[in-house]
Order: C-alpha cells, then sequence, then structure tokens
C-alpha cells in the first residue's frame, strides 16, 4: 500500500516491525524481500512518488575540498544532484552501470591504510547473483572469459596480460526489442516500479512518501526509542519501530545519525559517523591515446565500446591485474576509452545517409558527388559493418581518428579527514545541514601519474600508440581542476570486525545501537572503482535474508 504521508495526518503515530528509511535500491530490495516475511515493514520516503524540486532543495549543503573553500568545489562535486527524492531515489537517473566488486577490494593491502572489509569476494558473491533478477541482468560473467562464451576473439590489440585485463560492466535493464536492434533501445532499472507493482499480502506494510525521517530519539543512545518523521506539509508524527533501517545513501544516513541521539549523534561513540567518506575520482582530461593508425584506433574502440552480451548493454574497459597492483601500490583502477568519429571515412557517410533514410529525414541527405563515389568504392565493407551491427556482439566498426580520450576513475584512499559533518544551518525542516569536506591523500594525487606511466608501457609495447599527458597535471590535480567526484559518495558509516574501526558490523547492525541497521554505500570500508549500486543490491538481500532468519 503506497500512502501520501499528509493522508495520515489525523491517525496515531506509525507503528511496526522494521522501519526502512529510503526508497532508492536498497530500500526497494529490502522491502520487497520482507514484506512477505513475518515482519510488518514500513517503507518511509522523504520525496513524492516523483522527484519533485522542492525537495532537492532539503539535500543543499556546503562543501569543501581539502578543507578549503575552493573555487571548483560546485564543478568537483554535485552533491544536490547526486541524489534523488522520491520513489526509486537515485535509481530514477542513474546510468544503469553494474559490475561486481573485485577480489582485491576486499582485501586488506598494505600500502593502502585502513583497507579491507570484514567479508570476502565470495560472501558476497551469492547475492550478486540473486541481485540480477531486481537489476536485469542476463549474466554473471564480467571478464574476458564471455568472449569464448559469445565467441569473439579475446585481446584485439595483443595487451600485456599480465599488467592489464578486460572486464565487463553492464547496463542494468534489458534490452528493448525495434527493427533495426539499435542499442539506443534501452533504459536503465527505475526501482520504482518495485514498489508501485507491490503487492504484498500484509495490508501493515506500507510505503510512505512526504515522510522526511528528521531524527532518530534515543534516550540511553543505545536504543532507538522512536523517530521524528515530518513532511513539507507541515505534518510530524512518530514512528516505533523493533529495527530501523538506514538505506538514504552515503551522504543522508550520516546527516541522520549525527542529527539524532544525544551529544555527537547516535551510533557516534567512536567519532567514526560521517568520516572516511569516499567519493571516486575520475577525470577525462589528464591524458590521450595517440594510436599509431586509424585502423588501430577505430580497433580499439570496437573492442572497448558497446556490445550486445545477452539481453544487455556492455561496455569492456581496462583494469589492472591483482599482482600488478601488488607489485607497484597501484589504486585499484578502471579506465575506459572514447573515440573521435572520423567524418571524412565512406563508412561514417554511409551511416548517416542509412540513418537518415530510416527516419525519414530526407532534408538532411545533401551527399556531393565525391562522397557518393566514395560510398560506392568501398561498398563491400560498408555492407559488412551494416551486417556487424546485426549478427556481432560488438556492433558497427566505427572509423575513428587517432587520438582516443581516456576516462580514468580510481578508487579513493580511506581517510578520516574526509568527511561530513553537520552545518549550523537548518534546512525547512529544522535538519542541521551537512557540510562535505572531501579530502585526498597524496596516493589519490599521484594514482593518475602512475597509471599513466603503465598504460604507456602497455601501449607502447603492444605498438598501439602512446600517451600524451596534459600540462601540468599534478598541479591541476592538486587544484581539483577538471578532477571530481562522480556522484558515488561512500564510506561515512564503515563496516567493520571491530567497534573500533567502524559504525556496523559485517551484517550492518551498528555497533553501538541494539536496534538500528545501515544498508547503503555508506557502510563500504573501501569503494573499488566501480558503480556502488549493484553492490548495494547484493547487501540489501543478504541483509534482509540475515533478518529473516534471526
Amino acid at each position: 500500500m503506497i500512502i501520501d504521508f499528509k493522508k495520515l495526518q489525523n491517525t496515531q503515530n506509525i507503528k511496526c516491525d522494521i522501519c526502512i528509511v529510503g526508497a532508492g535500491a536498497a530500500g526497494s530490495i529490502l522491502f520487497d524481500k520482507l514484506t512477505d516475511s513475518k515482519f510488518n515493514v514500513v517503507l518511509l520516503e522523504s520525496g513524492l512518488v516523483d522527484v519533485e524540486d522542492d525537495y532537492q532543495e532539503l539535500n543543499k549543503g556546503e562543501i569543501l575540498l581539502q578543507g578549503q573553500n575552493n573555487k571548483n568545489k560546485n564543478e568537483v562535486i554535485d552533491y544536490v544532484n547526486f541524489r534523488l527524492r522520491g520513489l526509486g531515489g537515485t535509481t530514477n537517473h542513474w546510468g544503469g552501470g553494474c559490475s561486481p566488486f573485485h577480489e582485491i577490494d576486499f582485501l586488506k593491502r598494505d600500502w593502502i591504510k585502513k583497507s579491507g572489509w570484514p567479508i570476502k569476494l565470495n560472501d558476497l558473491n551469492p547475492y550478486y547473483k540473486k541481485a540480477n533478477m531486481y537489476f536485469e541482468l542476463s549474466t554473471d560473467v564480467w571478464d574476458e572469459k564471455i568472449w569464448n562464451d559469445i565467441g569473439l576473439q579475446s585481446n584485439l590489440l595483443n595487451l600485456n596480460e599480465d599488467k592489464v585485463k578486460t572486464l565487463l560492466r553492464y547496463r542494468s535493464g534489458f534490452l528493448k526489442k525495434s527493427i533495426s536492434k539499435a542499442i539506443r533501445d534501452w533504459s536503465a532499472v527505475n526501482f520504482k516500479k518495485y514498489l508501485l507493482s507491490s503487492k504484498s499480502k500484509n495490508s501493515e506494510n506500507r510505503i510512505i512518501y512526504d515522510a522526511t525521517l528528521t531524527k532518530l530519539i534515543s534516550e540511553n543512545n543505545k536504543f532507538i526509542d522512536y523517530g521524528v518523521v515530518k513532511s513539507l506539509n507541515g505534518i510530524e508524527k512518530k514512528i516505533f519501530a523493533k529495527k530501523f533501517i538506514l538505506c538514504s545513501g552515503g551522504y543522508e544516513v550520516a546527516r541522520i545519525l549525527l542529527n539524532s541521539g544525544k551529544n555527537n549523534g547516535l551510533a557516534n561513540d567512536n567519532d567514526l559517523v560521517g568520516r572516511y567518506y569516499l567519493g571516486h575520482p575520475n577525470t577525462t582530461d589528464f591524458m590521450k591515446l595517440i594510436c599509431n593508425t586509424k585502423e588501430i584506433a577505430s580497433k580499439l574502440i570496437w573492442n572497448f565500446g558497446w556490445h550486445k552480451i545477452g539481453e544487455n548493454q556492455s561496455m569492456p574497459h581496462l583494469g589492472f591485474k591483482k599482482k600488478f597492483q601488488e607489485e607497484h601500490y597501484l589504486l585499484n583502477t578502471g579506465i575506459w576509452f572514447g573515440g573521435h568519429e572520423d567524418k571524412n571515412h565512406p563508412i561514417y557517410i554511409a551511416k548517416q545517409l542509412r540513418r537518415d533514410l530510416l527516419n525519414k529525414n530526407f532534408k538532411n541527405i545533401n551527399l556531393s558527388t565525391k562522397e557518393f563515389l566514395s560510398i560506392l568504392k568501398n561498398i563491400d565493407e560498408i555492407l559488412l559493418n551494416i551486417k556487424r551491427g546485426y549478427t556481432n556482439p560488438r556492433g558497427v566498426k566505427n572509423p575513428v581518428k587517432e587520438e582516443v580520450d581516456i576516462f580514468y576513475m580510481a578508487e579513493q584512499v580511506p581517510n578520516k579527514d574526509s568527511r561530513i559533518y553537520l552545518s549550523k544551518e537548518k534546512d525547512m525542516l529544522g535538519m542541521n545541514k551537512i557540510v562535505l569536506d572531501w579530502h585526498l591523500t597524496e596516493m589519490d594525487r599521484e594514482n593518475p601519474l602512475k597509471i599513466a606511466k603503465h598504460l604507456a608501457s602497455t601501449f607502447g609495447e603492444a605498438n598501439v600508440g602512446k600517451i600524451v599527458l596534459d600540462d601540468n597535471l599534478q598541479e591541476k590535480i592538486n587544484n581539483f581542476e577538471n578532477f571530481g567526484d562522480t556522484g558515488h559518495p561512500s564510506g561515512t558509516t564503515r563496516m567493520s570486525d571491530s567497534k573500533d574501526d567502524g559504525v556496523v558490523n559485517k551484517n550492518l547492525k551498528s555497533h553501538f545501537v541494539d536496534n538500528l541497521y545501515v544498508c547503503s554505500s555508506s557502510v563500504f570500508p573501501t569503494s573499488s572503482y566501480t558503480s556502488p549500486t549493484y553492490s548495494i543490491g547484493a547487501l540489501a538481500i543478504r541483509l534482509a535474508e540475515h533478518l529473516i532468519e534471526i
């Protein structure tokens, strides 16, 4: 049952067994898994059914970079729009990228302080597979093994396999059929659909929107007595639950806890709530790959461009082998490639002509005699490429120029000074806003240069091309110029075996508050370089099954 909070205006306070806070991927999965269990469940969503600007105002706060009010801060982090309030949460606008974290992400690494999870990849693998149903993924093969499965040649460029490996990231959501089988016929799964289609047999299970949990009240900071829920319409009620699960993301979970309890906040006995904020340092402007020929560039982009694998889109990328990372003290880093189409190539001209004909854009067709003759001269290659679009999972082989863009994204070193804390300024509901102070370590700033060096040797050895670095690169990194966070906030209520090192245990239960759980990217001790949503979904399924069993 989906209810507008204002319709509860004349009713008693809310009571349930489990209160889930936040209707994004984690909250949606938990609600779906728990509603047909022994529990009465209430899911609170701060926003409305759809995302509205008024509710986005609640996200506003302040940004600092390395403790400073940096002029580039709004270009570096847009944390108002990184997260959305409404059913489905940030899956209302996410890119749909899904891949599991890697074995190395869970390990204690001597060169990265505070690395290591209290669980391993093998502990999470069964739940990744179960998450495929929610994310609409048709395979769980994430590396070059997939090429054998679909009959493609791997490692087209003969890159050194002791250094690098090809990995895949699938897009959540099955491809839709179309006449042209074009790759554009796709949309990411919006988890709102699981809430709108919820058919719980228990009428006490409710999804309540326009209901912001503003604080959790605890007399002793060891057990939550109740939560305070408010709406922008001025309604306020208490919610009593045997268990509270915070699923509201890397910013908001910490904000709720710091606004709650007594003294320094709730579940914050060790002063770690809000600390160890992890972003995903990324850029497309630090380096370029200049390929030796256009043909090599086209082959590279064909290999690392969009594929159709099973019922999903996939874009392969380059990662570094575990042993190589260990030997060279690297952060786990992903590299993606983008080409610049050669618009003078007959394949490109023919592709544009075909597109205009299919879309009946006849006014756009204005071929010169030279262009027409070039199509005729290369007709066999053009027809082969059209066939590729229908039969080859790699799709068409687009002609591109020698210069190739490189997109860099890396994990961030856990750093206690990188944190969220409360501002003195309050929002419309009386909650203290947050200050995000993003701190990068020396290793975070050195890693792009180390990666560039290793890419240069890798591509040089394979006679692919050379890496060209931007001028004054280190200075630009230090000043956050074109070097930003990609909207995957993590780490602010980190998971740990010991209460001295984190906020929740391996089962996502608070070390300090008996009836508090957190299911969010905020529990990640380290954050890999890949989108967190798929891993959040796996953790949500794991937590739901744990709660049902205990």
